[in-house]
Parts: structure tokens; C-alpha cells; sequence
């Protein structure tokens, strides 16, 4: 199961080499960019892992065990935001070294000339959102109707990021066969 899950990561790992990897030690700006795009990748792959881990499978859930999965379930959702939200931020200080423009400058250029960007980052808030909320929910165990309701933004989340990825995903754009693997 776990080699499943995984496996893909070896295809993510190959497409973004050759593509941002090869550049990742040719300056400084080239190291964060690189670093944030891989975030990118490595953020959506394990929010889809997210999704898997709680589509109650059977057999999964025979082999794993419920608690094990729900254990997953948590941890992997930290990995998944962390990667999220290094992802613009590496990004920012990449292009903004490169470019010569204050962080700053470099966030809003983002925001307001890139396509689907703008959407992107209402998506990571609403995922900053679920994960705050959730951890309150169960702290405070609260009735399950509310962390469901809540968890239900995720697809909003994944929904206003997505376009962004292949609009302006570099690794997307030089290999169309990457793009692909993608929507699948």
C-alpha cells in the first residue's frame, strides 16, 4: 500500500528534475524557485494522499487498520500544508532575488499578473482555514457534523488552486506529458 501511494512520487521527482531540478545550484534565486516549485508538486500530491486515506477503501482499511489511517490522516495533513505554504514563499524570494524586486513587490506582481494565482492563494487561506478550524473542532469534540462541514471547503481549496498549476506550473509547461500524469 504504502509503495502505491508512493510510487508516484518517483514520477514528480523525474519531471520536476528535469525541468527545475537541473537548476536548482545555478544561483540563488534559481535554489528558491526550483525549492518552491518541487513545494508545490509535493503539497498537491499529498493533499491528494489526504483524500485517498479517507475514502474509506476497504482493503486499505483491512490491512492498515482504521486508527492507523486516521493517524496518517493528521500527519500527513501537516506535511501537505507545510509544503503548501512553503511553496509561495520560496517562490516569492526566488523570482524576487532574481528580479531585483522587494518581496513585496514580487507577492503582489504575483497576485495580480499571473494567471489564477490570485485564486490559488484564496485556496491555500481556505486550507489554512480546514486545518485551524478542524484541530478547534476536535479539541473541543465537537459534534462530527462541523469538522465534516468544514473539511467540505477543501474542495473549494482544491478547486481555486488547481488552475493555477498548469497556467503557470514551469515544470507542466516544458513537458506536456507531466501535465497529463497531472489531471490523471
Amino acid at each position: 500500500i504504502y509503495a502505491v501511494c508512493l510510487s508516484p512520487l518517483l514520477v514528480i521527482f523525474y519531471f520536476w528534475w528535469i525541468n527545475s531540478g537541473v537548476v536548482l545550484f545555478t544561483s540563488t534565486g534559481s535554489l528558491f524557485i526550483s525549492l518552491g516549485r518541487l513545494c508545490g508538486l509535493l503539497g498537491t500530491y499529498f493533499i491528494l494522499i489526504q483524500f485517498l486515506l479517507r475514502a474509506r477503501i476497504q482493503p486499505v482499511e483491512k490491512i492498515v487498520g482504521f486508527m492507523q489511517i486516521d493517524t496518517l490522516h493528521k500527519k500527513n495533513g501537516y506535511v501537505a500544508i507545510l509544503f503548501l505554504l512553503f511553496h509561495p514563499l520560496l517562490l516569492t524570494v526566488g523570482y524576487a532575488y532574481s528580479s531585483k524586486k522587494s518581496l513585496v513587490e514580487q507577492f503582489l506582481l504575483f497576485l495580480t499578473q499571473y494567471v489564477d494565482v490570485f485564486n490559488a492563494f484564496l485556496g491555500l487561506i481556505f486550507f489554512i482555514v480546514v486545518i485551524c478550524t478542524s484541530i478547534y473542532i476536535v479539541r473541543r469534540k465537537m459534534p462530527y457534523h462541523w469538522w465534516y462541514f468544514v473539511h467540505l471547503l477543501t474542495y473549494l481549496a482544491i478547486f481555486l488552486a488547481f488552475g493555477h498549476q498548469l497556467s503557470n506550473g514551469e515544470d507542466f509547461i516544458a513537458n506536456p506529458a507531466f501535465a497529463y500524469f497531472w489531471y490523471l
